[in-house]
């Protein structure tokens, strides 16, 4: 049995990945990710109203590129 691991990073000012977050799934679909992406989207509004990703790295999965958009 497979479970999908997804970490989210952040970059610091020497431009070094922290890894601050993770997802674990039991699937790789759009229908998985897509509830994670929203409510990290809506926290860090609320957070840090200015923030805004700048890239966001995939492997080419379509269910990770349509949670994206």
């Amino acid at each position: 049995m497979q479970f999908p691991l997804y970490t989210l990073m952040v970059f610091d000012e020497w431009h070094q990945g922290i890894p601050v977050g993770w997802v674990l799934t039991s699937r790789c679909g759009e229908e998985d990710l897509t509830p994670w992406m929203t409510a990290l989207n809506q926290k860090m509004a609320t957070e840090c109203p200015g923030w805004n990703p700048s890239a966001f790295i995939v492997d080419c999965a379509p269910g990770e590129i349509n949670a994206l958009t």
